[in-house]
Formats: structure tokens, sequence, C-alpha cells
């Protein structure tokens, strides 16, 4: 036996809202109102790294030359640091 209430939503306030049948909500209630909100979307670093493909990469660019007092150092294997003289 379930101990979950369901229910329906209007079919324009799904619309509104931007719901779709299976689109994750927020319910809270603060005791005399019930409060349904779209889940926010909170991705990890591993969902995102899992993301990246060959297509979506990009490559290498040349960065402008020295304008003014800055210096650059590098400061780790694929990258450098900026900074003023």
């Amino acid at each position: 036996m379930r101990s979950d209430l369901g229910g329906r939503l209007p079919k324009a306030l799904a619309k509104d809202m931007n719901l779709d049948l299976g689109s994750a909500v927020e319910v809270r209630s603060n005791g005399q109102e019930i409060v349904i909100r779209r889940a926010s979307v909170r991705y990890s670093l591993d969902d995102m790294v899992s993301q990246i493909t060959e297509s979506n990469r990009h490559g290498e660019y040349e960065i402008n030359p020295v304008r003014g007092k800055e210096a650059w150092e590098k400061a780790g294997p694929d990258y450098f640091t900026a900074y003023l003289q």
C-alpha cells in the first residue's frame, strides 16, 4: 500500500509553468498552502564532463599579444598566469 497522494494539475496551469509529464517539481507546504515549483536543475561535475565529446571540444587559440605591463608565466603544464609587472 502506498503512502503517497497523487494529484492532477489543469493543463493550462501545467502549460503556463512549462511542465510536461515527468517534469521534476518541488512540493512544499507552510501548513495552509501547498506550493509546487519546477525543480531547479542541479548538475554535477561528473554529469557535465560526461557530455564532453570530440565534436564539442574547442581547439587551441591564440591570445592577443601583450598590450601593457602584463607578463605571462607558465603556471602548469596546460595554462599560463598573467600578472602586472
